[in-house]
């Protein structure tokens, strides 16, 4: 586990150093505030998973005695688990071309609800609450603090 949040944290420091490098060659710098933001944020998430990931290499190498141990994975846990990220990366494409269609509201609402059913979580009392306010709020701050306009009908 280690070395994958090694080869996360080099990736995501790479991924954010793109960002950074494409928003100084193509976007106006006028322009180029929030994606500067975000290039920035993936870094430092980035640097934060790739000390935690040499910090746990370290410290289970020292607890094996140099000795790499090899566990017994199961196969079918590991497989559910990538096809759960796939379900999502799916979910997320649904949503991309969706949310020309409809509102934005209803598209988010049916997001969130679909995440959380695919990852495991069942209680639609607060299931469903939650993902119309958390909709209806990230609507609301998108349109009237950061002046974005939604394509699409319902507006």
């Amino acid at each position: 586990m280690p070395k994958k949040d090694i080869g996360l944290g080099v990736v995501s420091v790479g991924f954010g150093a793109w960002i950074l490098y494409y928003t100084a060659e193509n976007i106006k710098k006028k322009s180029a505030f929030w994606p500067n933001i975000i290039g920035w944020g993936i870094i430092a998430l980035g640097v934060v998973i790739l000390a935690i990931g040499v910090f746990n290499f370290i410290k289970e190498k020292k607890a094996n005695g140099g000795q790499a141990e090899k566990k017994a994975v199961d196969k079918k846990a590991e497989l559910n688990k990538y096809l759960k990220v796939a379900a999502v990366v799916g979910l997320l494409v649904v949503f991309y071309f969706v949310f020309q269609y409809v509102s934005y509201i209803l598209a988010t609402v049916i997001l969130m609800i679909g995440t959380s059913f695919i990852l495991g979580y069942r209680n639609w009392k607060i299931m469903i609450p939650t993902a119309l306010i958390l909709s209806v709020l990230l609507y609301v701050t998108f349109t009237q603090v950061f002046h974005v306009h939604f394509p699409g009908p319902f507006y």
